[in-house]
């Protein structure tokens, strides 16, 4: 295994929306009832435009390959014009991140959100954030203890019966 970390490609496309909806469903919340098959296919429409998306000067697509086998492992979609809605300031988003579970604790994220926070950093952001469902517990403990994140802000919600 010999992982690289390279801006996306068009090529890439394919593999990105193929993980992204296999994976999505690790970050919906256990109060949230909507079928798996649903959240799936709003991902895939979510999708229609990464092609696009990718010449956005706003957007970054990061991908990591293994260089033995010759294709992508993961990727991180990184959102570079957003503001913090409290204090007006500029930050990146982490729009959405997903490695092939044969991957996992194999260092692929580690060196995605690397490449990340270098992007946030050169375009002078001094912020970079994301969202993690709180039932999501292996990517908040990793990205709290190995990483160097804090937990800013905690979102609440209530199931209304109808």
């Amino acid at each position: 295994m010999n992982i690289v970390i390279r801006k996306g490609k068009l090529k890439d496309a394919p593999f990105v929306r193929k993980l992204a909806v296999e994976s999505v469903v690790y970050g919906i919340p256990s109060t949230r009832k909507i079928p798996h098959e649903m959240v799936r296919e709003l991902t895939a429409k979510s999708l229609s435009t990464l092609e696009v998306d990718m010449y956005r000067p706003d957007f970054a697509l990061i991908v990591a390959e293994d260089t033995d086998i010759k294709r992508p492992v993961g990727y991180l979609m990184l959102d570079l014009n957003q503001v913090e809605g409290s204090t007006g300031e500029k930050q990146s988003l982490i729009h959405d991140l997903a490695v092939e579970k044969a991957y996992w604790g194999k260092f692929v994220v580690d060196r995605l959100m690397a490449e990340a926070e270098n992007i946030t950093r050169s375009k002078g952001l001094p912020y970079i954030v994301g969202e993690i469902s709180a039932d999501n517990k292996r990517p908040l403990i990793y990205s709290t203890t190995r990483l160097g994140y804090t937990v800013e802000r905690h979102q609440i919600v209530k199931v209304l019966e109808p």
